[in-house]
């Protein structure tokens, strides 16, 4: 982790996380009694990624008890770790704006995509002091485990090859 992502991290609330897992669930009187965090990636590569973390835990309403989870993406300004001129001003059209998810996410583009297509839900988005921002988004997973079949990276191209026609 890095010096900005641990700070981020402890700065997160009970309270907070159990809007998220009440939105994961959908049901409006969930309490969480128990949570972790793993790191799942992210803080190497382009400055924009801060990491990647998935809150996992536990909690339980008049419907009963349920496991909850949801992803945290934490992005910042590569200025932050002096990078310039990559993505950290004002240019939206910059290929690696910063703040490019966090303005799609805030948005209604993602309800237009094509059919095949969705994207991880987004429970929250916020923008932080010091030019950092959180996405909290729904934990995605599919039924093939490790490896795609061939098949799959075919469709794959096939939706994203309609996105980029869009």
């Amino acid at each position: 982790m890095g010096i900005d992502d641990s700070a981020i991290l402890q700065s997160i609330t009970p309270s907070q996380l159990t809007a998220i897992a009440r939105q994961s669930l959908q049901r409006d009187s969930f309490q969480i009694q128990d949570w972790h965090v793993s790191q799942l990636g992210g803080g190497a590569g382009n400055p924009v990624s801060v990491g990647l973390y998935r809150f996992a835990g536990v909690g339980q309403d008049h419907q009963g008890p349920a496991n909850w989870s949801a992803i945290l993406k934490i992005i910042q300004s590569p200025a932050n770790v002096g990078w310039v001129n990559m993505g950290d001003g004002d240019d939206q059209t910059h290929w690696n704006y910063w703040r490019r998810e966090l303005l799609l996410y805030q948005s209604d583009f993602l309800e237009t995509l094509p059919e095949g297509m969705v994207a991880p839900r987004c429970y929250g988005a916020a923008e932080l002091p010091g030019n950092f921002a959180l996405l909290w988004l729904e934990d995605v997973s599919d039924s093939y485990g490790n490896g795609w079949p061939l098949e799959r990276y075919a469709l794959t191209a096939r939706h994203l090859g309609r996105l980029n026609g869009m």
